[in-house]
């Protein structure tokens, strides 16, 4: 580790050393509460620093060994909602199943994945057909998204089996989630309409920036359960929206303070507090802002001006959002566009035979490299092969 390269870099790797310390400890004998405490937050910072530093393999194995940990020393309901704050356990259980659903939307997911078996009960969030401020939006928002992330984790499965085995019940929930993210948008558009244009603040502060996360989810529910991916060409609107957005976000925060070396601020919102500085050669947060829809829009976007556009704004810098790095996703989407390409006709449609997905990146750190796969043919069937490639940084 060469920790010339800033003092936030000699600062993580003291915190490094004291979790490697504590794990040494309490690893041996986690029957007492004290050390399986230990355990868990050493685990948590381990998760982080090797994640600040690119190691996201060895970052996933802390998140799923403190994940199996909590589970299997005191079984219990996976919550749904997030837990009070005097509830430890809880807490902990719900920090570290949102940090694998997460992990498991950069990264992508194959057959092989592992996950941890949630109930299939949920409660449908009601809405009020307009909202009346920025915070009422966002409380809603934190509901929607964290009903989305479950979703996803209970689904991921059906991606690898055929269109028609995929189970009845998941088939209405992904209808509701899609009929809900609709009425969530519909409850917003008002609020947007009737808010004046919000100049020198950060993006993500504004109204229209509510809508970004749910955007995404709304792309992944509708092309999810084995969904043709033509299906994404009736979606360029939403492309649009979120390569403008992010555009704006990144655009934003490269405005870097000469004196305080540090982010913009992100007043009244519940990103205020993770505006860390930058390192001396990229930036990181430990949130998702803007790499994981611009990602997304890459990969399955095929309106060739729009995603090169995307493709070069992840390129412009370095930038690392929890496990997302603005460098290895903008090669992946331009490996997979070029797959794509190879099959465009001379109007520039790309058939359903033709098309990418269930993109899988594993990466080395020891070689800096990316270990990148994915299937190419149509989805549900077996009428498609896979690609792999490796990418470096």
């Amino acid at each position: 580790m060469d920790v010339s390269q800033g003092y936030h870099r000699e600062f993580a790797l003291q915190q490094y050393q004291k979790a490697i310390r504590s794990l040494r400890e309490s690893i041996g004998d986690l029957d007492k509460a004290e050390n399986s405490r230990k355990t868990l937050i050493s685990c948590l910072v381990l998760a982080f620093f090797d994640n600040f530093i690119g190691n996201g393999g060895f970052a996933v194995q802390h998140v799923r060994y403190a994940r199996n940990i909590l589970l299997n020393s005191a079984p219990m309901q996976v919550p749904l909602e997030k837990p009070a704050a005097n509830d430890f356990e809880g807490t902990l259980l719900h920090m570290f199943i949102r940090l694998d659903m997460e992990e498991a939307l950069a990264m992508g997911v194959d057959d092989s994945r592992t996950f941890v078996v949630m109930s299939q009960d949920h409660t449908p969030i009601l809405l009020p057909e307009v909202f009346n401020s920025l915070e009422e939006a966002q409380g809603y928002e934190a509901q929607i998204l964290w009903e989305g992330y479950h979703y996803f984790y209970r689904t991921t499965y059906c991606e690898h089996i055929p269109r028609e085995a995929v189970p009845r019940d998941v088939v209405e929930y992904r209808l509701n989630m899609i009929n809900q993210l609709y009425s969530f948008h519909a409850a917003l558009e008002p609020l947007i309409l009737q808010t004046p244009p919000q100049q020198g603040v950060h993006p993500l502060s504004t109204i229209a920036a509510v809508k970004l996360c749910t955007v995404d989810f709304l792309i992944r529910l509708l092309l999810s359960l084995n969904t043709p991916e033509v299906e994404s060409d009736a979606l360029l609107p939403y492309f649009e929206y979120i390569f403008s957005t992010c555009r704006d976000i990144l655009e934003y925060e490269s405005e870097i303070d000469a004196t305080t070396g540090s982010y913009p601020s992100i007043p009244h919102t519940k990103h205020s507090k993770l505006t860390p500085p930058p390192t001396d050669h990229e930036i990181y947060t430990h949130e998702v802002r803007a790499l994981g829809p611009l990602s997304l829009l890459t990969l399955k976007c095929r309106n060739t001006s729009l995603r090169r556009s995307a493709i070069s704004l992840l390129l412009s810098s370095h930038r690392r959002e929890y496990m997302y790095d603005s460098l290895i996703a903008g090669q992946v989407a331009a490996w997979v566009m070029s797959l794509e390409e190879e099959g465009m006709d001379e109007i520039g449609f790309i058939p359903e035979e033709k098309r990418a997905w269930g993109v899988c990146v594993e990466t080395d750190l020891q070689r800096r490299v990316a270990r990148v796969r994915c299937k190419v043919g149509r989805k549900g069937t077996g009428l498609w092969r896979e690609e792999r490639t490796e990418v470096s940084w």
